[in-house]
């Protein structure tokens, strides 16, 4: 959807003295959403004669100042030199130019930016954080000025780049060789290697690219534009540099005659091999380095190959150092989410380096940004796991690591030795410290030059388990803390500090930060930066600390609230063990804020870490609201919490009011009982509730204390009555002349079992005995024990389910509760059909020792088992249905005891529509039972008579009740 702009914008800055700037109102078409505020017409000329004396940084050059718009509202002075992206021949034709330059009003501030004719776009960096000046409408009359985290959110992009076992091997024997950067991975410590390379770049652009700019000139300016910005990272991040080679013969204009697919036709899916080829015929392999396409739909991007710069195709592999494209989804391939978000990206997977996210998972062992990641090779702003929006404009250390490893081992590349000296970062120890709680890291670093440095503390945890903002925290691998701007700070808290402040530790406000509720290993690496704007190639550092996180915890403030009356007010904490081994903690510091941290008063510099202290607070006005810090001395974590001044209470709380389960309830889940009340209406506060529950009268078994209104407790015993009550507590004491209730749990039930997903595999009829029951539930679970079946002890009977499709290969399993334990063991399972299509049929023999007029559960489980090929009879499976039945086994004969204890007569015999029997009360009641054992027909003797007409044509057994006696004979129904 197009935008126009509209209205009149009222402008705050000043106007500037730079005649080629000058505050403007937007007009026109909009290029595309930025968030811009601050809006400059551009007198290109200007800009351009003053650059025209521009000359390559070195040692004599004399730099060019210029004036650029920034964020801050003024038009600043830089002084810049000329830092091509393309050919010298190449620039000279088309009249391009890219240049890099520092601050004059404000020396912290880089510069790098490119010109053509009718085309200027810069980008500004000031201590990691980066601001754009580009075009804001078609014509590129007005230009605006942005962060780069004010863009909106656009069509999704996907990166289609897989990690082929070719390039895996690749990477391994890359390590196997050592030759990489002077420290194998797995050392604590890694550096850049004093070199800056130079690789020789062949873009090509699809004919609906060239055509959207209008023509060769005009794409290759954009071209140009983009690899400015693109030059900008590698250049700082990476001491790379990818220069544009002499081709404008692969600026193709016509879609209909170019070599690539149209979208429409099944592109880009044939553009990595299109290309190769491509560059294959026109350049020739031995002219280039690295090679991309260009194109302005298609929603996506592939490099074709990971890290396979200087390798030329071959038959076995076609798509080598020449296949690689970018094409974005919203037909706007320009701008800094192009620029950083896709070329930067995929140029990323051509030098090495795989994804980060794990939202999924690849086997690269890099998956460690949270959710989608927020760096460059990431995934931003493109899943249901979005860290945020778009990428940010740097590289995490991981994929430094895998490009920097990979340049090392290729030889393509001109590589100038750098004086330069990377930064030096200080050896770090393994820290120990409780779950749950927050904590920060610091690293120190040197420069030889003295450059000012950035730092960024980044998680290299590769996840076994894809993170997701739900399991964030809860996991035993993996990353737990995003990645933000490197800062000049060498110091990173974790969660960020105003989390913290704010009582969040965990991802409910979508931070993408969470303290490790669980025992692990958390490894973190300090990248360290050089920050010397007036380096525009320069060198980086990383080292790594490990975090190990033991089972105790969290180490948290327990205090409700401070006392402003009392000469010692307690202030207290759960120590957690942490005096003890591995914390070895036997001294904290505590501290408070008025002014949520900008100030903190010591209230005791160091004190034994016992979980107490008193201190006198009698200063602090009633209702005033502090924030209290304990921090670990010697250990690296902390805790906060929001403190009001009270007065301290002259009794215990008032009793609370039960609420759940009721007085004297039956039949209580005996699995899990949610215990309930509400807190007391006036009186003094209560800090916690003494939960108590046994099964005496007045309990005394301390279920826990909790702060909270309710407590669950599972696996009670069923049928048993249970007494509890609550106990409200405060600092003046506890209430124990509280109520007391009951309740009774219901009879023992069979354990929870059912599927995930009942709506293409489900249960749709049983046959079973005399059970045949239909439904059309797509439900887990469905429970029809007051379905029964009748068999009879050692009888054999025909199971026939149903699904309701026909067309899907699963299995069916069988169990009954042949002990009546109410409880659905291992070996009671009696039947597991083969694999195949409905309907399952199997035969199933009730055992002889089943006691006779006793009834028990059955449980039926269709299952895929070729996602879950275990068949267990509790907990749940992916696809299929679980059905709980009833079967009772009969007073009945088994089949093999037809003949025993025949004391009655039966005539006629053969008979056709009714029996006579004798022997036995005329008013008895029978059962009739086939052969086979099946309980075919019951009743109470009429007269002494039983009616059989019913039955088909065969022999039976009839069984006939006199009290605690039963009589047996056998019949024929002609």
């Amino acid at each position: 959807m197009k935008k126009i702009f509209t209205g009149v914008l009222a402008f705050t800055a000043a106007a500037t003295a730079f005649a080629q700037w000058s505050p403007a109102v937007p007009t026109g078409e909009s290029r595309r959403a930025t968030g811009a505020k601050s809006f400059y017409s551009l007198d290109i000329g200007k800009i351009r004669a003053q650059l025209a004396t521009a000359e390559p940084q070195g040692r004599n050059a004399k730099a060019v100042e210029v004036s650029i718009p920034t964020l801050e509202g003024r038009v600043e002075r830089f002084r810049v030199y000329s830092f091509p992206v393309v050919a010298e021949s190449l620039a000279k034709r088309y009249q391009l130019g890219s240049y890099v330059g520092v601050g004059v009003d404000d020396p912290k501030k880089y510069v790098r930016f490119s010109v053509a004719p009718n085309d200027f776009q810069a980008m500004i960096v000031k201590d990691g954080k980066y601001q754009f000046v580009e075009p804001q409408n078609a014509d590129k009359s007005v230009y605006g000025v942005f962060a780069k985290t004010n863009f909106t959110k656009g069509s999704a992009f996907v990166c289609n780049t897989e990690e082929s076992t070719a390039s895996q091997k690749q990477m391994e024997n890359l390590k196997a060789g050592g030759n990489v950067l002077g420290n194998d991975p797995t050392d604590f410590s890694k550096s850049s290697d004093r070199k800056y390379r130079t690789l020789r770049l062949v873009i090509s652009t699809t004919g609906e690219y060239t055509q959207l700019f209008g023509s060769v000139e005009a794409a290759l300016a954009q071209v140009n534009a983009t690899l400015t910005r693109v030059n900008g990272v590698y250049e700082r991040e990476m001491a790379l540099h990818l220069n544009l080679q002499d081709y404008p013969q692969l600026i193709y204009t016509d879609p209909a005659t170019d070599p690539y697919s149209s979208v429409a036709g099944g592109a880009p899916d044939s553009w990595t091999t299109e290309l190769q080829k491509t560059l294959t015929n026109v350049v020739g392999e031995e002219n280039y380095d690295i090679g991309h396409l260009f194109g302005h739909d298609g929603g996506g991007g592939n490099a074709g190959c990971i890290g396979c710069i200087c390798e030329s195709p071959t038959p076995n592999n076609p798509r080598r150092k020449g296949s690689a494209y970018t094409s974005p989804a919203d037909k706007k391939p320009y701008g800094d989410s192009f620029d950083i978000d896709y070329v930067a990206h995929e140029i990323g997977h051509q030098l090495g380096a795989n994804h980060t996210f794990s939202h999924r998972l690849e086997s690269a062992g890099v998956n460690a940004e949270p959710g989608s990641g927020s760096t460059i090779m990431g995934y931003a702003g493109i899943t249901s796991q979005n860290v945020q929006e778009h990428s940010d404009p740097y590289f995490h250390t991981l994929s430094i690591r895998q490009m920097q490893d990979n340049l090392i081992a290729k030889s393509c590349d001109v590589e100038t030795p750098l004086d330069n000296q990377p930064p030096v970062v200080k050896a770090m120890a393994d820290i120990n410290i409780p779950k749950g709680t927050a904590f920060f890291l610091t690293a120190e670093a040197s420069d030889a030059e003295g450059d000012p440095l950035l730092y960024s503390w980044e998680q290299v945890d590769n996840a076994k388990t894809a993170t997701t903002s739900t399991n964030i925290g809860k996991l035993s691998s993996g990353p737990n803390f995003r990645v933000y701007n490197p800062d000049p700070s060498p110091v990173r808290y974790f969660p960020k500090f105003e989390s913290v402040m704010n009582g969040v530790l965990d991802n409910s406000k979508r931070t993408w930060e969470a303290v490790s509720t669980v025992a692990r290993e958390m490894n973190f690496a300090a990248l360290v930066r050089e920050n010397d704007p007036a380096k525009n190639i320069r060198q980086t550092q990383y080292a790594t600390q490990k975090v190990v996180v033991g089972k105790d915890g969290p180490f948290l403030v327990t205090t409700k609230r401070v006392y402003n009356d009392i000469a010692s007010a307690p202030i207290e904490w759960d120590v957690a063990n942490t005096a003890a081994a591995p914390y070895n903690v036997q001294n904290v510091r505590i501290d408070y804020t008025e002014d949520n941290g900008k100030t903190w008063v010591v209230l005791a510099d160091s004190t034994p870490n016992d979980g107490k202290e008193n201190f006198d607070l009698r200063f602090l006005q009633e209702g005033k609201r502090i924030k209290v810090r304990i921090s670990a001395i010697g250990n690296v974590f902390y805790a906060v919490k929001e403190l009001e001044a009270k007065k301290f209470p002259t009794s215990a709380p008032n009793c609370v009011t039960l609420t759940g389960p009721a007085n004297n309830a039956d039949n209580v889940n005996y699995r899990e009982v949610k215990l309930s009340w509400t807190a007391a209406q006036g009186g003094e506060m209560a800090d916690s509730y003494d939960v108590y529950l046994d099964t005496k009268e007045n309990p005394t078994t301390l279920l826990a204390s909790t702060a909270a209104l309710s407590l669950s407790k599972k696996d009670l015993k069923p049928s048993t009555k249970y007494y509890w009550k609550v106990v409200p507590k405060n600092d003046f004491g506890a209430n124990t002349a509280c109520e007391v209730y009951s309740f009774t749990t219901v009879e023992q039930q069979y354990c929870e079992a059912s599927a995930n997903n009942a709506s293409y595999e489900r249960i749709s009829n049983v046959k079973f005995a005399d059970i045949d029951n239909s439904s059309t539930s797509t439900a887990g679970y469905e429970n029809f024990a007051s379905v029964v079946a009748n068999v009879a002890a050692g009888g054999t009977y025909t199971l026939t389910v149903t699904s309701a499709k026909s067309s899907i290969m699963d299995q069916v399993a069988v169990w009954i509760d042949t002990n009546n334990n109410k409880v659905f063991e291992e070996n009671e399972m009696l039947l597991l059909t083969p694999k195949g299509k409905s309907p399952w049929t199997g035969e199933i023999t009730i055992p002889s020792t089943m006691a006779k007029g006793t009834k028990t559960g059955m449980r039926i489980r269709l299952q895929d088992s070729s996602i879950n090929s275990t068949f267990q009879p509790c907990g749940s499976h992916s696809y299929g249905q679980v059905e709980d039945y009833s079967i009772y086994i009969a007073q009945g004969l088994a089949t093999g005891e037809a003949d025993a204890g025949t004391v009655i007569k039966v005539y006629p015999n053969p008979a056709e529509s009714q029996i006579a029997l004798s022997g036995v009360p005329v008013n008895a009641r029978y059962s009739i039972f086939g052969m086979n054992g099946t309980l075919v027909s019951r009743g109470v003797l009429s007269a002494g008579k039983a009616d059989v007409s019913a039955l088909p044509k065969g022999t039976y057994l009839i069984s006939v009740e006199d009290g605690d006696k039963k009589s047996t004979a056998k019949f024929i129904r002609k």
